[in-house]
């Protein structure tokens, strides 16, 4: 009997030790860049608090340092993506403000590496530039962000960058939320212990198709028009409330002096047609289907805009600032 115990033993032993490595060696190669759905744990864990009072629902923590294994996340005292701006804005400087997801943040990249950072870089003084993106949010939490933290900065221009999936409400997705048990994370249990192993069989089990369906994740940006009565059920069914929260961030844009226009990620016929009836400027700054074929995203898994891709998102977006008109004038 003993015998059998310790063969028993020595098989369990086998067996984890071989779990173990196969936990070390997907965690090594990575072959389709799932680490993207580990680091999400850790986003959540150490850098998102919950806000039930709050349109936002959940927001950053402010000044906090982040290492998300090989890249870095730095917040500011108002819990934004970069650093802490003058408040009141002084007279000498001019911004923007960025509002908009987990694009908008720039998932998977360095802070100087974003679209956000690299368009400060090209305007140069005395332009600023701020990043409000975040994960998870949909318009409605990005109206929040806009009216309890945006206006803040006293931007002289809103750009909303618009993805798909932001007219699916998080709330409706992420139930636990109204019941006040925190912000949206990957399970736990097993997947903690094993995350990259857990992480690699859900890729593999949906089939290879990246990125989240819901709330902030990245857009498919298809480089066709993509037509109303062919989005998914929950994005037209959540397209009425995030007409209401872009009209609301226009509105409040113009009533403090800012300009307001929309960068579309994908090239939504129903966005453009609507801030074509209400005056709102608007521009596509989609992949094409050879840029995404060339590399401009994190990997397979993770569908985010990589260095390369925030490169072209930048190059768009100061290409369609020459459209927008200012309060006041001024030159780009």
């Amino acid at each position: 009997m003993s015998r059998l115990l310790r063969r028993s033993a020595l098989a369990a032993a086998a067996a984890a030790g071989v779990v173990a490595a196969s936990e070390i060696l997907v965690r090594i190669v990575d072959p389709y860049g799932v680490s993207h759905f580990v680091n999400m744990r850790d986003y959540s864990d150490l850098l998102v608090t919950h806000r039930p009072d709050s349109k936002r629902l959940f927001a950053h923590r402010p000044d906090v340092d982040l290492d998300l294994h090989g890249w870095s996340v730095r917040t500011n005292r108002d819990g934004l993506r970069g650093p802490d701006r003058m408040q009141p804005r002084p007279a000498t400087i001019r911004r923007i403000l960025f509002v908009g997801d987990s694009v908008t943040f720039g998932w998977g990249v360095d802070e100087e590496e974003t679209f956000v950072a690299l368009i400060e870089e090209a305007l140069g003084v005395p332009w600023q530039t701020v990043n409000a993106g975040h994960l998870f949010h949909d318009t409605t939490q990005e109206l929040g962000v806009l009216e309890e933290t945006g206006m803040g900065y006293e931007p002289e221009l809103v750009l909303l960058v618009f993805v798909p999936n932001d007219a699916v409400p998080t709330s409706r997705v992420f139930q636990p939320l109204e019941s006040g048990s925190g912000p949206p994370k990957p399970a736990g249990g097993v997947g903690a212990w094993l995350a990259h192993n857990h992480a690699l069989l859900q890729f593999l089990r949906l089939g290879g198709r990246s990125g989240p369906a819901t709330g902030g994740g990245a857009a498919a940006s298809a480089p066709d028009v993509v037509p109303f009565a062919q989005w998914p059920p929950l994005l037209q069914q959540g397209w009425r409330q995030s007409e209401a929260g872009i009209r609301a961030m226009r509105d409040l844009s113009l009533g403090r002096g800012a300009a307001f226009a929309v960068l579309d990620t994908s090239r939504l016929d129903t966005l453009a047609a609507f801030c074509a009836d209400e005056g709102i400027p608007y521009a596509s700054i989609a992949f094409s289907g050879e840029e995404i074929a060339s590399g401009v995203r994190n990997s397979p898994a993770d569908p985010h805009a990589n260095a390369n891709g925030h490169r072209l998102y930048a190059a768009r977006i100061l290409e369609a600032l020459r459209s927008i008109q200012l309060p006041g004038g001024g030159k780009w």
